[in-house]
């Protein structure tokens, strides 16, 4: 399913930034 996906990526990149941000 491309939604769910696209809800993961999201997710992931989330994350991301959000580790990003601590750093």
């Amino acid at each position: 399913l491309p939604a769910s996906l696209c809800f993961i990526m999201f997710f992931i990149s989330l994350k991301l930034f959000m580790l990003y941000n601590l750093y």
